[in-house]
Order: structure tokens, then sequence, then C-alpha cells
């Protein structure tokens, strides 16, 4: 089973079956890009750490399920009392594992004004 947001118009066809194919072999994947940039936890508006972003990775859609093991995620985390950001937290939370495949830098988040102009610039190209 494949979960996809709207918000990522521009996902591949090679995307879609890699994590179709590692589903349905890992039970649970999901796309993952490389994070450039540094980021940082802060509180208060103070830098507080640096995070080692070699260990961090920015997340696509769509993710990928084996189905049941996605609805007994559901079934067995209550979502209310958790910030659960995607299906994969959820599976997460119900200690299931998530592997990743390599993600796609065209397929990309439209929710800002920002992001409808590179929308738009990539559909004219």
């Amino acid at each position: 089973m494949l979960v996809h947001d709207a918000a990522r118009p521009f996902v591949s066809p090679r995307l879609i079956q890699s994590v179709l194919e590692s589903a349905l072999r890992l039970g649970a994947v999901i796309p993952a890009l490389p994070v450039k940039d540094t980021l940082k936890v802060v509180q208060q508006n103070r830098v507080v750490k640096t995070l080692d972003r070699d260990s961090i990775v920015a997340i696509q859609t769509p993710q990928g399920f084996r189905i049941d093991l996605l609805k007994k995620a559901f079934l067995t985390v209550d979502r209310r009392r958790s910030k659960l950001t995607d299906d994969a937290a959820v599976a997460e939370a119900a200690g299931f594992k998530v592997s990743i495949v390599e993600g796609d830098p065209l397929n990309f988040k439209v929710t800002t004004p920002g992001d409808f102009e590179q929308a738009r610039q990539f559909i004219k190209k």
C-alpha cells in the first residue's frame, strides 16, 4: 500500500516502483534525501544544539507499507497523545522498523508561494 500526499505532484514512476517493491520486501519504507543545510535545535529563540546532518534525512511520499503492518500500527498507537506527522511515524511508534530508499529531488513539496513558483517553472520546462 502506498500513502501519498497531494502536496508532491511530481512523483516519478521510478520512485513509486522503488517504494512499492521495497515495501513488499521490507514491510515499511519511506523515500529519503540527504539534508544539505545545517540544522539547529532552538528554544526561546536561542540555539541549544547543532544536529549531526549525517544522521538526518528529509522524508518524502509516497510512503510504502504492507497493509497488515499499517493497519496494526494504526490500531496500536494512540495518535491523540503523540505528535505523529506521517504514517511512518505511526509505524515507528507501534514498534515497526521503517527503512528508507533513495528519494527524488524533483519530488518536492508544494505548500508555500515560493514552492508554487518553483512548480510553475518546473512545469514550463
